[in-house]
This record gives structure tokens, C-alpha cells and sequence, in this order.
């Protein structure tokens, strides 16, 4: 229970302090953006794949949760 509790508590930490580090990178302008054009990008290549996946694929990675 430990070991999960602080890998979550150090997987949560990290990542708000990436998005942090992120954020304030040049003018808050520029952070916001580049933020921003993390997320979108993650999200559209995520769609992307599973669009692809549904189209193309053959044999389902994980049977159980694959779409």
C-alpha cells in the first residue's frame, strides 16, 4: 500500500510540476499556449489512433477493454 500510495502521490506531483514548468516558460502568454498545444495535441493524436485503430486494425491489443 505504500509503494502504490507514493508512486500516485509522486506520479500527481510531477506532473502538476510539469504543468508548472510549462506554464511559466517565456511571457505568460507564451506558457499558456505552449500548455495548450500539449493538451490539444495529445488529445488529437489519441483520437487518431483510435479512429485508425477502428478502421485498420485487426486484432484487438487488449480484448476486454479494446473498442
Amino acid at each position: 500500500r505504500w509503494s502504490l500510495m507514493t508512486l500516485i502521490a509522486v506520479y500527481a506531483g510531477g506532473l502538476g510540476g510539469f504543468w508548472v514548468a510549462i506554464r511559466l516558460t517565456g511571457t505568460p502568454a507564451e506558457g499558456l499556449r505552449n500548455l495548450v498545444s500539449i493538451i490539444a495535441i495529445t488529445k488529437l493524436t489519441d483520437a487518431a489512433a483510435y479512429f485508425v485503430g477502428k478502421a485498420f486494425g485487426r486484432n484487438k491489443l487488449w480484448p476486454a477493454i479494446s473498442p
